[in-house]
């Protein structure tokens, strides 16, 4: 009888929590696991003495603190796959490089990053343990929707489907913007960037022919864009032929650059599915900005504000290409 009480509790909260919350944000007032990470978020105040990286029986790196494995907020190792060797370096030297004095969060977006991956992954096979109770599940599930925003990662797809129909790329502005200066660059680096991805979405279609649908200022003012049920179908497909550290890598990509479309270049360049690619990670920088390059070229920059987005969405961008490369 208490079980089944505890068990009805559970799913009440459960239900409420999870209308919530928002695609890959963790709203969670305390997390009372005893790890490096929460006790860092807490005290914000460095508290070691040595960051080293070390190597397990599977051969992936292992971020240890004083000789100690360091653990994400929901308790989990910092692992490293062995294929990203280079990612293993960046995040002993992004604990290393921070300083005695107050740690401020941004300081650390490569951990940031990476803990939702490992989060993500070791959550999923967790809830697919047959052995959890209903019980057990469930509070797996609380903790999944609190920390990481989801229990599957189908969850994950509608929400990233919105950033296509407003998408960075196929939005342009009227010809006469900027004597058409701003116009003219984004038909020669947007366009081609589009007419790939409709190749690469095409052979998730049956019918072969995807075409994405732009929202042109010259024309088409301020109606909104809806991309076609069958190019959403695509997209779903590719989501789900994507890793798990794929999938997050693309998550924070397309919130960070507002563009579904360059998040897909940007894992595509690293996981050699794009058999062309012409623009580096500076170029994808430039493109999810271009606008306000432009307004700012013009008007000059807002003391604090464009200087302070645009540091930001380089170093978001650049966190993501360096999670996504493997050797």
């Amino acid at each position: 009888m208490l079980r089944n009480i505890r068990l009805e509790t559970l799913a009440k909260r459960l239900q409420h929590t999870s209308k919530a919350a928002p695609l890959g944000v963790d709203k969670s007032i305390e997390n009372n696991l005893k790890t490096e990470t929460n006790r860092l978020s807490k005290t914000m105040t460095k508290f070691w003495e040595n960051i080293a990286i070390t190597k397990n029986k599977n051969n992936d790196y292992v971020l240890t603190m004083d000789s100690k494995p360091v653990r994400t907020s929901m308790g989990n190792h910092l692992v490293i796959p062995s294929n990203k060797p280079l990612l293993g370096m960046l995040l002993m030297n992004e604990w290393r490089n921070l300083t005695d004095s107050k740690v401020k969060p941004y300081d650390l977006p490569i951990t940031s990053l990476i803990s939702r991956c490992i989060d993500m992954s070791k959550s999923y096979e967790a809830l697919n343990n047959k052995d959890l109770t209903d019980f057990e599940k469930l509070a797996k599930e609380e903790e999944m929707i609190t920390k990481l925003g989801c229990i599957k990662r189908e969850e994950l797809y509608p929400q990233l489907l919105r950033y296509l129909d407003t998408d960075t790329l196929v939005c342009l502005s009227p010809l006469h913007e900027f004597e058409g200066k701003l116009r003219n660059e984004q038909n020669e680096k947007y366009l081609p960037i589009i007419k790939q991805f409709e190749e690469y979405l095409s052979q998730f279609s049956p019918n072969k022919d995807i075409k994405i649908r732009i929202l042109d200022g010259e024309t088409d003012g301020f109606r909104s864009n809806n991309q076609s049920k069958e190019t959403q179908d695509a997209v779903v497909e590719y989501l789900k032929q994507l890793s798990i550290w794929e999938l997050v890598i693309l998550e924070k990509c397309v919130l960070s650059s507002k563009s579904f479309i360059l998040g897909w270049y940007l894992i595509s360049m690293h996981n050699n599915s794009l058999k062309d690619h012409k623009h580096t990670v500076q170029d994808l920088v430039r493109l999810s900005n271009l606008e306000i390059i432009y307004q700012t070229e013009r008007w000059g920059e807002v003391e604090d504000t464009h200087d302070v987005d645009q540091r930001d969405i380089i170093r978001k961008i650049n966190v993501c290409s360096i999670a996504a490369h493997t050797v």
